[in-house]
């Protein structure tokens, strides 16, 4: 295990603002480049309260590394986290960058066949990330888990109704 891989994870984290810029910023259009603002200062908001819950929960740990989480397997910690999560990836009904209808689709309107494919496979790919890793801190590993994570973040999508940015 490494030692600071709660520090490593935010910094990651922080790193994905960065790359939404700077692909809504490429293709030189207007649209792309308003989503692309929409969308990192969501990520940014949303990742100062993100910081600021693994802070919280360092502090009660007393160890910077996710291996201590194991230990923690409390609702009461998982449903923030599960919240964070969907705000951070901007799954519905966070997804302020992609649901406003003036926004033609976010920072990624310009982009067609390969990399809109990899635009998207980046996001699939995240989201996959996050359910292994929800998997492996709060439950016991298994794809039974992974699948139940899916199935949650469906019925969390289906449910809850898309807020205004305004």
């Amino acid at each position: 295990t490494f030692e600071y891989s709660i520090l490593f994870f935010l910094g990651l984290i922080g790193f994905s603002g960065y790359t939404t810029l700077v692909s809504g910023a490429v293709k030189k259009s207007k649209y792309g480049m308003v989503g692309a603002i929409r969308a990192s200062s969501q990520s940014v908001s949303y990742e100062i309260a993100f910081s600021l819950y693994l802070l919280a929960v360092i502090i009660h740990i007393n160890m910077f590394y996710f291996y201590s989480f194991f230990n923690l397997s409390l609702m009461v910690i998982y449903l923030p986290f599960l919240f964070m999560v969907l705000a951070e990836l901007n799954r519905a009904p966070f997804d302020f960058a992609e649901g406003e209808s003036e926004l033609v689709s976010g920072y990624n309107v310009e982009y067609s066949s390969v990399a809109f494919v990899l635009l998207f496979l980046g996001e699939y790919g995240a989201l996959l990330f996050f359910k292994t890793l929800t998997s492996v801190l709060f439950f016991d590993f298994s794809f039974f888990v992974i699948y139940l994570m899916f199935t949650v973040w469906v019925l969390i999508r289906s449910a809850f109704s898309r807020f205004r940015y305004d």
